[in-house]
């Protein structure tokens, strides 16, 4: 976490409970693209009118997976934090354009992540 103000004890029980929480989260989800969950297949089918194929679920299990590995530990919670938030940012577009379904779980992951990766900025540089 950020050295110069580290946050209070409630701030640093919620953020530890969000990142276990993410990182099973996005564990869970990136292995099920891996192995080709049913509903992972048909919703990447999706992207096939748009010239994109089932690469593309592989490609964003195994990023979903290494976010949630880097969100664990603390020296690199910020990059993992960031990629997630990348990754959410992509799954609001495509619930806008592709899957049309709700994207208020991208649009608060996101948010919550960011959180996250902005307590943490200065961890990366200090001994953990």
């Amino acid at each position: 976490m950020n050295q110069s103000n580290p946050p209070s004890g409630w701030q640093r029980f919620v953020l530890i409970a969000l990142r276990v929480l993410f990182g099973l989260i996005f564990l869970a989800a990136g292995t099920s693209k891996l192995l080709g969950a049913e509903m992972m297949v048909q919703e990447f089918g999706l992207f096939a009118a748009y010239g994109i194929g089932q690469w593309f679920r592989y490609l964003t299990g195994a990023l979903e997976i290494i976010g949630a590995v880097l969100l664990i530990r603390p020296r690199t919670v910020t990059p993992g934090a960031t990629l997630l938030v990348c990754i959410s940012i992509g799954a609001l577009v495509a619930q806008l354009v592709v899957i049309h379904q709700d994207p208020i779980h991208a649009i608060l992951f996101a948010l919550l992540l960011g959180w996250i990766a902005y307590a943490y900025r200065g961890a990366m540089s200090v001994r953990s």
